[in-house]
């Protein structure tokens, strides 16, 4: 099979030179384009309760269905005010997932992403910064970032050069610092977000929290009071998750590439 991919601002469009296709194969170019679609879908807001004495945040990797393989280039961005100068502090992770047909995790050998390996625990491929690289990958300068898979017997050896970057992120903009939880609360960037297919935006509070999906070109969010109600006063943190993904079949394999960016910001609930 013969694959070419164009990509765009907020989308990727295929063409694809096929021998004759079975249902397997057509289902999952269908899943390509279902994809295509709802990562630019607005989504209601959902509530999830999580009680806690303290904000617990957790780390958002979306999954796709119908893919033998999810890779996420990770960027953690924090945004630093000294004397009205704004600095971006930039912190690059990694994330792999590889699966059998029942969508079980298995092992693919040995996962590296700009040459970074991964480690793996459980059948679960990650990498954090440590102290002799606090900053991690930078996939800023890199742009374009190459994974490698040196395969193993359940999974075959993968070479691929992403070439859609990471998404670009500002400082997160509200119409309050403090959430009034009988006001609405609107939220979006400075400058825009770049880039990216789909944002979510999350409010974390000690008793759970709200998030939201908004298209990338129509970044502005208002959490409304019913909404807002249910969440917890006290301290919280409001996050932004910026994403954008890239799908291909390599070696009869099929992969999701997402590239992330990340910011937040502590507020009060009241």
């Amino acid at each position: 099979m013969n694959i070419t991919a164009y990509q765009g601002n907020h989308s990727l469009i295929f063409a694809f030179n096929l021998p004759p296709m079975n249902l397997t194969r057509i289902a999952f170019l269908f899943a390509l384009f279902v994809l295509s679609a709802c990562t630019k879908e607005y989504l209601p807001d959902t509530y999830t309760e999580v009680p806690a004495t303290e904000v617990k945040t957790f780390e958002y990797l979306p999954v796709y269905p119908e893919t033998d393989a999810m890779l996420f280039s990770v960027q953690e961005t924090k945004f630093v005010n000294q004397n009205n100068q704004v600095t971006a502090h930039h912190t690059g992770k990694a994330r792999a997932r590889f699966n059998d047909n029942d969508g079980n995790s298995i092992s693919a050998g040995t996962v590296k992403v700009q040459d970074v390996p991964l480690t793996i625990s459980s059948n679960q491929y990650t990498y954090n910064p440590d102290n002799l690289n606090p900053e991690g990958i930078n996939y800023i300068s890199s742009g374009a970032h190459r994974w490698t898979v040196s395969g193993s017997s359940q999974f075959p050896e993968v070479n691929f050069l992403c070439t859609r970057t990471i998404p670009e992120i500002s400082p997160l903009l509200s119409t309050a610092e403090v959430i009034d939880r009988n006001q609405s609360f609107g939220v979006n960037t400075q400058q825009g977000v770049q880039n990216a297919d789909s944002l979510r935006y999350t409010i974390f509070s000690s008793g759970g929290y709200y998030y939201a999906t908004r298209e990338a070109n129509s970044p502005l969010h208002v959490f409304t009071p019913d909404k807002l109600a249910m969440l917890t006063p006290g301290k919280g943190i409001l996050r932004l998750t910026a994403f954008n993904v890239t799908a291909i079949e390599i070696n009869g394999k099929r992969l999701m590439y997402i590239n992330q960016s990340i910011t937040e910001k502590e507020v009060q609930i009241k």
